[in-house]
């Protein structure tokens, strides 16, 4: 099966806000493991972060919508 995925990483602190979006397209059998993105975040205690994931088959069709918000309270 042929996915089209969306990862987008906001990051909210003192300095400032980044953010990092990544798009790509990956081939996978059903119930197959796949790497789809790498990222790295680096977080300070009173830091905020979003990363926010969307599966596609097709690029107007979502499958997936996935989100995790990470806040001070949240150990990473």
């Amino acid at each position: 099966m042929r996915l089209i995925y969306e990862l987008r990483v906001e990051e909210q602190g003192a300095t400032g806000t980044s953010l990092n979006s990544q798009r790509g397209e990956v081939v996978a059998a059903a119930q197959q493991v796949t790497s789809l993105s790498q990222t790295r975040i680096n977080l300070r205690p009173a830091d905020h972060c979003q990363l926010e994931l969307q599966l596609f088959d097709r690029p107007d069709k979502l499958l997936v919508p996935d989100s995790l918000l990470i806040g001070s309270t949240t150990q990473c």
